[in-house]
């Protein structure tokens, strides 16, 4: 039988089961220092490559993976895993991407900003921007000092998701464009690699 809303009399929305589900996990543990587990965790290496990003992401799980053997902040700890989850599905299209960036700035001198706010205008670049803005969100929420709850949740949430429904459009295709063109520019004028 679904679980109900006492007060509407309706059946409780997904995100609302795993509140509800979140709450009583948290109940059931022994009680444990209010401190966030994350206070302190360096930033994002995001003036690397996606490589050096997911290094940061597998220390950040490891503190999670302590943190929730320790019982402390179960709710922030369970957003940070399932955003690093989300952040792991998207690495081999943010490297693709950033490989895409690498080739541009070398061979037509652009530069594509992947800190900016602003969504970059190639579209090989996308991925690898999210990538990074989605390492900076999951950051900011891991370690921010307010206490975790549906405010933080629904504030840094669909950031994560959003970056990571980017992963599902192929976007091979569209890089495999890019080095074909640069290509034969470069036969054109002479600098073809032997």
């Amino acid at each position: 039988m679904p679980a109900i809303d006492p007060t509407t009399g309706k059946p409780l929305s997904g995100a609302a089961k795993r509140r509800r589900r979140a709450e009583r996990v948290a109940s059931l543990l022994p009680e444990a220092p209010g401190a966030n587990p994350f206070e302190g965790f360096p930033e994002p290496p995001l003036t690397g490559t996606p490589v050096d990003v997911e290094a940061w992401g597998a220390q950040l799980g490891a503190v999670a993976l302590e943190a929730a053997g320790r019982g402390e902040d179960p709710c922030r700890v369970a957003w940070v895993v399932k955003s690093l989850r989300r952040l792991g599905q998207l690495k081999d299209r943010a490297r693709h991407s950033a490989k895409a960036v690498v080739i541009l700035r070398e061979f037509r001198k652009e530069h594509v900003d992947l800190l900016s706010d602003e969504r970059p205008a190639h579209v090989v670049a996308v991925v690898a921007w999210a990538y990074y803005r989605m390492a900076r969100t999951i950051h900011e929420a891991a370690t921010s000092s307010a206490a975790w709850g549906e405010e933080a949740e629904a504030r840094f949430s669909p950031i994560v998701e959003a970056a990571a429904a980017l992963g599902y459009l192929p976007q091979v295709q569209a890089i495999r464009e890019l080095t074909a063109r640069l290509r034969k520019e470069a036969e054109a004028s002479g600098r073809a690699r032997a």
